[in-house]
């Protein structure tokens, strides 16, 4: 059985407490999210002397949440943040986690592997610089700037194109400067740069994996949050593929409340993002998606914690993200036919 770290059959983390010394622990158990709370056991202190045990009689493939409450004296308590857990979940096999946890966007080596690119900090100009993406020749090891002002080189997954964002432009918009940031293209062969968007803001880019489209978001058309939008690489022809949901116009800033990290699937026939919700006070990103080709926006996890960085797995059954759900971040998976979690990593 899969049990978080605080709760353990074979040994025993005691959880925080800051005050003083509790003289017991209570344990809080649910099974219909963060309600219902039903009293486990209570537990001595030391926890060494009266160790927190989980039987095997919860269902198998059921999500639990469970909470600890720390009694020291009459009055002082104090309560740990819910922890999630999926009892016994199906287990995948070693294959099935190597797709899922395959690096296809974030890599750094260019297609046929004779560059590598990156961003770092760069000085220009009297010690006055920005961060800014490099190449590097892995026979030669020569570097070469490829623009300054710019960020987060992505590679085509099938020719030697980098897609990056470029900051390094200026503009006028009603007699005042404006710097708008631009997804760019640059062919180390040629040493030319292409620029696929103009004149706003632009960001979070992505490749489709046959190489013909740039998933990104961007305020084309002036709205109170980002759009989501595409790109063909040989026109620079742009389709709007889905608009903002709304309803967090009491975040001030635009990117915090509107779509981030939005990729493709390997079909190219969905789009997956992750964007905050009105799910706590917190407002915790969930996962969606989205047809490529635009239309309805379908919601794949509804918590009150923070589920990141969505990827899909090369058969499309699974998407794998990032989750603080058990209180630390880890590698999660989820089934999009059974609709199950599984956790994949316990660092």
């Amino acid at each position: 059985m899969s049990t978080p770290e605080f709760i353990n059959n074979k040994s025993a983390i005691y959880p925080w407490v800051n005050y003083t010394d509790p003289d017991y622990f209570e344990v809080f158990i649910s099974d219909s999210g963060l309600e219902n709370w039903e009293h486990y056991g209570t537990f001595k202190y030391p926890l060494s002397k009266s160790p927190i045990i989980i039987d095997d009689k919860l269902t198998a493939g059921k999500t639990y949440y469970f909470k600890v409450r720390s009694i020291a004296g009459k009055n002082l308590e104090n309560e740990s943040d819910p922890v999630m857990f999926i009892s016994g979940p199906p287990k995948l096999t070693s294959s099935e986690i190597e797709k899922i946890l395959e690096d296809r966007n974030s890599h750094k080596y260019s297609f046929d592997k004779n560059f590598y690119s990156y961003h770092r900090f760069y000085s220009w100009n009297e010690n006055n610089g920005e961060t800014s993406v490099f190449i590097q020749n892995t026979k030669t090891s020569v570097e070469k700037l490829v623009e300054i002002n710019s960020f987060n080189p992505a590679w085509s997954p099938v020719e030697n194109l980098i897609a990056y964002r470029s900051d390094n432009v200026i503009i006028q918009v009603e007699n005042k400067n404006y710097r708008p940031a631009l997804i760019s293209l640059y062919n180390p062969t040629s040493d030319t740069i292409i620029r696929l968007t103009e004149n706003k803001f632009s960001t979070d880019l992505s490749w489709s994996h046959d190489g013909k489209w740039i998933i990104f978001i961007s305020d084309f058309q002036d709205g109170k949050e980002f759009n989501i939008w595409k790109v063909n690489v040989s026109t620079k022809e742009k389709y709007l593929v889905a608009r903002d949901i709304g309803g967090l116009e009491n975040m001030g800033i635009i990117s915090d409340r509107s779509a981030r990290n939005p990729i493709f699937s390997k079909d190219g026939s969905q789009i997956s993002f992750q964007r905050r919700t009105n799910n706590s006070r917190y407002h915790p990103f969930n996962l969606f998606t989205v047809p490529s080709s635009g239309g309805v926006i379908r919601e794949l996890t509804n918590s009150y914690w923070d589920d990141t960085y969505p990827d899909f797995s090369k058969n499309g059954e699974f998407i794998s993200f990032i989750s603080n759900r058990t209180g630390e971040n880890q590698v999660w998976c989820l089934n999009l036919n059974s609709k199950l979690l599984f956790q994949i990593t316990d660092y």
